[in-house]
């Protein structure tokens, strides 16, 4: 905390090429409408909506990861399933 009850601005990513700051990787999922995908950085993969979600955003995922480590992984929540937006937040 800093003087006067403000928080401190949160410490910078580390260096990217040049010095500059890197960008977060973000694992995006998207299980809310008609068709369910996963995204990592220029990466990205689909498969039909409806049933079998919560088995296909797992294997997607798995896919587009390539065995990397997400930095935060981004869920849309609606409109849509209801259980596809689950399977994607537990995921």
């Amino acid at each position: 905390m800093r003087a006067g009850g403000r928080k401190a601005p949160p410490a910078p990513l580390e260096g990217g090429a040049g010095g500059r700051p890197s960008s977060p990787r973000i694992l995006s999922l998207d299980c809310a409408l008609a068709r369910t995908s996963a995204a990592f950085g220029d990466v990205s993969a689909e498969a039909p909506g409806g049933h079998g979600q919560a088995a296909a955003i797992a294997v997607l995922a798995a896919r587009v990861l390539a065995g990397a480590t997400p930095d935060a992984v981004a869920a849309t929540i609606g409109p849509g399933s209801f259980t596809g937006v689950r399977a994607a937040l537990a995921l």
